[in-house]
């Protein structure tokens, strides 16, 4: 089953999820609007990046991803999903945007 080593927030406006796991996992994103921990929305042609994969020192391919949260109109949670024939894996993100002060 993939396992999610990092998922965070960087201050360009970001979110990353590295993942590893054997065969190598595939990286999805998806957007619950409001408070919802259901995240029926893909995050379809945002800025995904996969990397190169790399191998880890157990034998795990090493997968990151990234998107570009300021696409987002709205508050809600991103959800990162992992996954590959073995099982799937999940983090969140839960974020709000404050108003533009003028």
């Amino acid at each position: 089953k993939p396992e999610i080593l990092t998922h965070e927030s960087l201050v360009s406006g970001i979110l990353q999820c590295l993942v590893a796991g054997f065969p190598e996992p595939t990286v999805d994103w998806y957007f619950c609007p409001g408070a919802e921990q259901r995240c029926p929305v893909p995050v379809g042609p945002l800025d995904v990046q996969m990397q190169n994969s790399s191998v880890s020192p157990s034998g795990k391919l090493v997968v990151q991803s990234s998107i570009d949260y300021s696409a987002f109109k709205h508050n809600g949670t991103v959800e990162c999903r992992a996954s590959n024939n073995v099982g799937k894996t999940s983090a969140f993100f839960n974020f709000a945007f404050k108003g533009n002060s003028k």
